[in-house]
């Protein structure tokens, strides 16, 4: 039932594929927008080759130089 999920990179790979799919069941079971906010978003693209989420947003942190050091937001569709 969660509509907000932060996300630190947390997991990579198959195990991060799989909190995705639970995620999108969970929406299918009871439907709801939910927003996805992820930082150091190294799986972006498996999100969004779910065909499930759109990004909504990507911001650099001021503070780093890193490219790599962001937060993005994606939102069910």
């Amino acid at each position: 039932d969660l509509t907000i999920a932060y996300f630190y990179h947390p997991f990579t790979d198959e195990t991060f594929d799989e909190v995705i799919r639970r995620i999108i069941g969970s929406i299918d079971r009871r439907p709801r927008r939910v927003s996805l906010i992820y930082y150091l978003p190294l799986n972006s693209s498996r999100i969004l080759a779910t065909g499930r989420f759109r990004l909504l947003t990507e911001q650099r942190n001021r503070h780093l130089e890193s490219t790599r050091y962001r937060t993005a937001i994606f939102e069910s569709c």
